[in-house]
């Protein structure tokens, strides 16, 4: 089954998926009948051919409804749960390249009581690196309640551009538990945006060597950042 990241739109916009049928109704009461001459011969044609036409406004009918459906779980960001998180595997290894370039530190459309410290009186407006800390938060709680055994790691994309690979790793590669997301979450409060450009080029260069050190078996990459 699907879960929504914005699930209220879609309930709230699934009864715009009524919208087709309703005017189909309604231009069937706008019609007219007009009888004269002619028409006989075509109305007899049109019987001939009335349950293949009935067939094809139907046809037209049920895509206009799927095509609103459709626009609405778009927009409401469905994701799939099979047997695992993200891929159907039951264990995994995630590695997560988190953006600390300087662009992280924007505050726009930040709210003071997003920021990653709200709990100790911090009441700045929250950046996009606190923002990007918090999802990496969220997928670790995610995995530790999505069954099997999974396994989370987080570097820097500053790091990875400019350091070794085994520097890179904010929190190394370790199996998710559900104690374990309180401590990931202080490993994230240490790491801060660099002050210049990451060099995102060869932080991209440097993933297939973090992703062969995250160890063998299926491996999902995450990437986080403000592109």
């Amino acid at each position: 089954m699907p879960i929504f990241e914005f699930a209220p739109l879609f309930w709230w916009g699934l009864p715009l998926a009524a919208a087709p049928v309703a005017i189909h109704l309604i231009n069937l009461l706008r019609q007219r009948r007009v009888e004269w001459a002619a028409m006989e011969f075509l109305l007899a044609s049109q019987r001939k051919y009335r349950t293949q036409v009935l067939l094809r406004q139907l046809l037209l009918l049920a895509l206009r409804t799927l095509a609103v459906l459709g626009l609405l779980a778009a927009l409401a960001q469905p994701r799939w749960r099979s047997g695992g998180l993200l891929g159907g595997t039951a264990s995994a290894t995630h590695v997560v390249v988190l953006d600390d370039s300087a662009s992280m530190a924007d505050t726009t459309g930040g709210d003071a009581d997003l920021v990653a410290d709200a709990a100790a009186g911090d009441t700045r407006p929250s950046t996009a690196f606190d923002r990007g800390r918090a999802v990496v938060e969220r997928l670790a709680g995610e995995l530790a309640a999505a069954g099997g055994r999974h396994r989370l790691g987080v570097a820097l994309s500053s790091q990875l551009a400019t350091a070794a690979t085994a520097a890179a790793w904010v929190v190394s590669p370790a199996e998710v538990v559900p104690g374990g997301v309180p401590t990931l979450r202080d490993a994230l409060t240490r790491a801060t945006v660099g002050d210049g450009a990451a060099g995102g080029r060869e932080a991209c260069a440097g993933i297939p060597a973090l992703l062969a050190a995250a160890g063998d078996g299926p491996r999902v990459l995450w990437l986080i950042g403000d592109l």
